[in-house]
């Protein structure tokens, strides 16, 4: 991927390629950091061998913006059902 000028940006789906390959041949351990999760990212976590108690997800609880968008709220929820 080129070095982004400041005024370039990038969608997840720009990207989703090279982050599949990188948690598909994680071997240890996977942690993300990211202010806003959704399915996008339960989908490219569920490609990976590891047990879920490998995968840790760090994100903002912040309630204002969870009820603001369901679709975070939901994957919050799906995460903690199956434990990560």
């Amino acid at each position: 991927m080129a070095k982004a000028e400041s005024n370039d940006f990038y969608l997840a789906f720009d990207v989703f390629t090279g982050w599949k390959k990188r948690v598909t041949e994680a071997s240890t351990s996977i942690t993300v950091f990211s202010p806003y999760i959704d399915t996008t990212l339960l989908k490219l976590l569920s490609s990976s061998k590891l047990q879920k108690s490998d995968i840790i997800v760090v994100t903002d609880f912040n309630p204002e913006s969870i009820l603001e968008n369901q679709y975070q709220l939901r994957a919050i929820k799906k995460l903690e059902a199956e434990g990560n």
